[in-house]
């Protein structure tokens, strides 16, 4: 790999590692905070009802799961073609009058955009992935919370609940939701910033040595 491409892919992987240190590490504090006070509140106020509220909880953690997965191979293929392209570019445009004199002009601007191309799906299916599994996390949860709406209605006529209550349960529901969406965000930001790290010290430990 040439020395550009090497220097761009160690910016990115050092502002990766900077954001997921520092950025991402308060918003899983943050998120996390906001779920124990929200499935605190709701067990004083409706144990009952918090089944119902933390249900959508599995179902967001293995999507987590099984996304991050699929983002890390996928970001790690990403950046390996963004890698190749720039080093096809550099050593081309290095080379520039061999490329002349063999008459290759659009031969190489043509294989350069085929990678290019690479790279944009690559980019591509990550973006979509990612908007996916959030999409995924808000339908999760308002499906979490039409079910406490409609189980805590029927609490309210039976007299089990008072409006405000219900309210209340709905509000720190909507609350865990958010909560759990940005612990599952943050953490596949992080996991893509220990990938970052892990390939700086490889590098450092390789040149070192």
């Amino acid at each position: 790999t040439s020395p550009g491409a090497i220097g761009a892919t160690l910016n990115d992987d050092v502002a990766k590692i900077s954001e997921a240190l520092t950025t991402e590490f308060a918003n899983v504090i943050r998120s996390s905070c906001s779920c124990v006070f929200a499935v605190g509140n709701m067990i004083l106020l409706n144990p009952s009802l918090l089944g119902l509220s933390a249900s959508a909880v599995p179902l967001v953690g293995a999507a987590a799961v099984a996304i991050n997965k699929f983002v890390k191979k996928a970001s790690a293929r990403h950046r390996e073609a963004s890698a190749e392209a720039s080093a096809f570019a550099e050593e081309r445009i290095s080379h520039v009058s061999a490329v002349k004199a063999s008459c290759r002009e659009s031969d190489e601007a043509d294989e350069y955009e085929r990678m290019q191309g690479a790279v944009r799906d690559l980019g591509r299916a990550v973006s979509l992935a990612k908007g996916g599994f959030m999409g995924f996390v808000f339908a999760a949860s308002s499906g979490s919370l039409f079910a406490v709406f409609r189980a805590g209605s029927r609490a309210v006529a039976a007299g089990r609940m008072t409006q405000g209550e219900l309210t209340s349960f709905a509000t720190y529901t909507f609350l865990l939701g958010l909560g759990t969406s940005g612990i599952a965000r943050a953490m596949g930001e992080m996991s893509q910033g220990m990938a970052s790290a892990e390939r700086v010290y490889a590098l450092v430990d390789g040149h070192a040595g």
